[in-house]
């Protein structure tokens, strides 16, 4: 059987198609097409990152990807499971890499002082390869804790790589902190 030359893996979702840097275009048609699955009961939905950052504020690079944030109490694992599976996997099918990802602090990268937080994710890490060469990389957390239905909740005490990563784009001025919800920004 003949390889691949591209594959990307987290939890049960994977493809073989690559994806492109996200554009305005592909990521509303994502958007029209995941907010069919949401439900009023549903977490609430943020977009942050360098994706909105380069739409709304004053990033001046490519962005690799859309941020999606869920908010709001996981009361049903299976359906917050659910619903990160179908970001990323329309995400994939409009061929933009959707990070998508539950917050217990919507603004965590953007506190001047670090504050502790938790993230859950629908996988331990993923897998990519690209012509032959393969990343694999676990969620690096102060804590790490194995839930149901395939998600992993990452605590942190200490600042994360994402904090410092957002806090020193804060302060070189490449991000303003653009953080809106979903609905907000597409409707």
């Amino acid at each position: 059987m003949e390889r691949p030359e591209f594959y990307f893996s987290i939890g049960d979702i994977e493809t073989t198609t690559p994806w492109r840097r996200p554009t305005l275009s592909a990521v509303n048609d994502w958007w029209k097409e995941f907010k069919k699955e949401l439900r009023s009961d549903d977490l609430e939905i943020w977009l942050c990152g360098s994706f909105m950052e380069k739409t709304l504020g004053v990033y001046n690079r490519f962005p690799n990807d859309l941020d999606v944030v869920f908010v709001g109490d996981p009361k049903d694992e299976a359906r917050l499971k659910e619903l990160l599976d179908k970001a990323m996997s329309i995400g994939f099918k409009h061929r933009i890499l959707v990070d998508a990802f539950w917050s217990s602090d919507v603004m965590f990268p953007h506190h001047k002082e670090f504050e502790p937080y938790a993230t859950i994710r629908n996988g331990r890490g993923y897998s990519k390869m690209v012509g032959g060469d393969i990343v694999q990389q676990h969620y690096q957390a102060d804590e790490v804790f194995t839930l149901s239905k395939g998600l992993f909740q990452f605590v942190y005490y200490n600042p994360s790589h994402t904090y410092n990563k957002v806090q020193e784009k804060l302060q070189n001025g490449e991000y303003v902190g653009v953080l809106l919800k979903a609905s907000e920004f597409f409707d």
